[in-house]
């Protein structure tokens, strides 16, 4: 998905960046506003020069237990379910 731009002042969009595979949920600036950083539900952060609209470099977690299902599980110890839990299984 998408990260619009936005010039309020006109009322226009200035950048369209693309190259989110799934909602994008926050943006920060830098403090001196040459870059951005994007994040959502693809598990990538983004960041983004804002004056060119490139990507100019993309991080991925890597967390393969993301939205596992481990409730009620059996064979399993209390201290392997924890260990689950902190790698991102729910």
């Amino acid at each position: 998905l998408t990260v619009r731009l936005w010039d309020v002042r006109l009322g226009r969009c200035q950048r369209i960046l693309q190259g989110h595979e799934g909602w994008v949920w926050s943006v920060v600036f830098s403090p001196d506003g040459k870059m951005l950083a994007s994040g959502g539900d693809d598990g990538a952060i983004k960041l983004w020069d804002r004056k060119t609209g490139a990507c100019v470099r993309t991080i991925r977690r890597d967390r393969p237990y993301e939205k596992m299902n481990v409730a009620g599980i059996r064979g399993v110890s209390e201290a392997q379910k924890d260990e689950l839990y902190f790698l991102g299984a729910v």
